[in-house]
């Protein structure tokens, strides 16, 4: 345990070393999910069920763009 918190520490030393003086950028991007097949008796049935998989989507996407800010931010509290 102690020597992967010892290769993560060295890595994000050295990453901040080689950024430091250099403009960051920052990337967004989007995608979408496409050809969904929902099986179903009922069409209102999928439709709700296709309308909780994407707030779940969201939701999820939400969670790793804050775990990776919080992340960059304890990398590089500077910034």
């Amino acid at each position: 345990m102690l020597a992967l918190m010892m290769v993560a520490a060295t890595i994000g030393l050295l990453a901040h070393v080689l950024v430091s003086g250099q403009k960051m950028e920052y990337y967004q991007g989007t995608f979408t999910i496409s050809d969904i097949h929902v099986i179903s008796s009922s069409e209102r049935k999928s439709s709700n069920q296709l309308k909780d998989l994407q707030e779940a989507n969201e939701d999820l996407v939400s969670q790793i763009k804050l775990s990776f800010h919080r992340l960059l931010q304890e990398l590089f509290p500077k910034l």
